[in-house]
C-alpha cells in the first residue's frame, strides 16, 4: 500500500487500527517525571497506658486520700482526653481498688487501661507507754565468763554484768517502734538485780505513780525460789502488784520465769521454777492479765538462751524474751 501523503505518523496509526482487524491503538507513553497525588497514611489508633500498681499506707481503718497522675494518650485524632475512676484525690478504702482510665479522641474513638491501688493500714497499738518491772532478768544482767574460757559448770563464771541495750525492754522497744512506726513507743526498764518480789512492792507503787504507764510488763520471782515460804511471799506480792496495776488503769502482762539449766552455778531447782510458774499462770487468769509464757518459749532454745550460770539469759535469750513479749502485745493491743 502506497504511503498516504500529508498524513502524520500518529494519524496513520489511527487509520490502520480502524482498517485492520485486531490492530489497536497503543497507549501513549507515561512521563515518569509527571506529578502524582500521594495516598495519605492511615491515622494511628488511639491507645493509653496506665502506671504500675501502687501501694499506699493508711493511718486508720477509714482509708486514705490517694492522688495519681492521669495517663497520657497516644495516637488517635487530636485532641484526646483521659478520665479515670475512682478519681485522683478520692478517699480509697483499705484493701485493693481497681482504677480504670478511658481515653477519648476527637473522633470519639476510645481506649482503656487499668491499674490497682492497694491501701495497707499502718498497724497501731491502742496503748504505747510501757513499764517493764522486775529483777536482774529485766535489768539485763548477763554472766561474764571466766578468764581462760572455762567449761560451763560450777565456778566457770566471774560475775554478772548489766547490759542495758541488750536487756529485753530495750530490744522490745526497738521491735515495737519498727512495726508501729507512726507512734511514739516507750518501754521503761525498771529492773533491779537481787530484789525479791516482797521487797519490790513499794518500789512498784512508786514506779506506777512516776511513770503512769499504759501497760505493765511484770517479770518477777527469780529471787524467791529458795523455799516454799519465800514462794508464798512472792505469790502474795505479785498479786498485790497486779491489783495496783489494774487500779492504776494499766494493762498488765505477767510473764512466767524462764527455765534453768540444772547443775550450773546459780540454777534454781527446776521444781521450784515450775511451782512459781503455776502461781503466775493462776494469778494471770484471776486478774485477767495477759500471760507471756517465757518458760515454754525458752525450753526449745535452752542452751542458747540461758547463760553459763544456768539462770540469767544470754543476749540471744533477751532477744527471744523480747520477741515473746512482742507477740503477746501485738495479739492483745494492736488495733483491729
Amino acid at each position: 500500500m502506497p504511503p498516504l501523503r500529508g498524513v502524520r505518523p500518529g494519524v496513520c496509526l489511527l487509520i490502520l487500527a480502524a482498517l485492520i482487524p485486531g490492530c489497536s491503538n497503543p497507549s501513549p507513553p507515561t512521563n515518569p517525571l509527571s506529578p502524582t497525588s500521594p495516598t495519605p497514611p492511615a491515622a494511628a489508633g488511639l491507645s493509653v497506658a496506665c502506671p504500675d500498681a501502687q501501694m499506699v499506707l493508711a493511718p486508720s481503718a477509714a482509708g486514705v486520700i490517694v492522688t495519681y497522675s492521669l495517663p497520657t494518650p497516644a495516637g488517635g485524632r487530636a485532641p484526646a482526653t483521659v478520665s479515670c475512676a475512682p478519681v485522683s484525690g478520692d478517699v480509697f478504702p483499705v484493701g485493693p481498688t481497681r482504677v480504670t482510665c478511658t481515653a477519648t479522641d476527637a473522633a470519639t474513638a476510645t481506649a482503656t487501661c487499668a491499674f490497682d491501688v492497694n491501701v495497707q493500714r499502718v498497724p497501731q497499738l491502742t496503748r504505747t507507754k510501757f513499764l517493764a518491772f522486775g529483777d536482774s532478768v529485766t535489768a539485763g544482767e548477763v554472766t561474764a565468763p571466766a578468764l581462760g574460757g572455762a567449761a560451763a559448770g560450777r565456778g566457770s563464771f566471774s560475775g554478772q554484768v548489766v547490759l542495758p541495750m541488750a536487756a529485753y525492754p530495750a530490744v522490745l522497744q526497738e521491735r515495737l517502734t519498727r512495726r508501729y512506726s507512726l507512734q511514739r513507743i516507750t518501754v521503761e526498764n525498771a529492773g533491779l538485780p537481787k530484789e525479791s518480789a516482797a521487797e519490790a512492792v513499794p518500789r512498784f507503787r512508786n514506779a506506777l505513780r512516776a511513770s503512769r504507764p499504759d501497760v505493765v510488763l511484770l517479770l518477777q520471782g527469780y529471787n524467791d525460789l529458795g523455799s516454799p515460804s519465800s514462794r508464798r511471799a512472792a505469790s502474795s506480792a505479785l498479786e498485790e502488784m497486779a491489783k495496783e496495776a489494774r487500779g492504776a488503769g494499766a494493762r498488765l502482762f505477767l510473764a512466767t520465769l524462764t527455765p534453768s539449766i540444772p547443775g550450773r552455778d546459780r540454777a534454781p531447782e527446776p521444781s521450784a521454777v515450775l511451782a512459781m510458774n503455776d502461781v503466775i499462770r493462776s494469778l494471770a487468769a484471776g486478774e485477767r492479765a495477759g500471760l507471756v509464757d517465757l518458760y515454754q518459749a525458752t525450753l526449745p532454745n535452752l542452751q542458747t538462751w540461758i547463760g553459763i550460770d544456768g539462770l540469767h539469759p544470754t543476749e540471744a535469750g533477751y532477744a527471744g524474751i523480747a520477741d515473746t513479749f512482742f507477740a503477746a502485745i501485738a495479739a492483745d493491743l494492736e488495733a483491729r
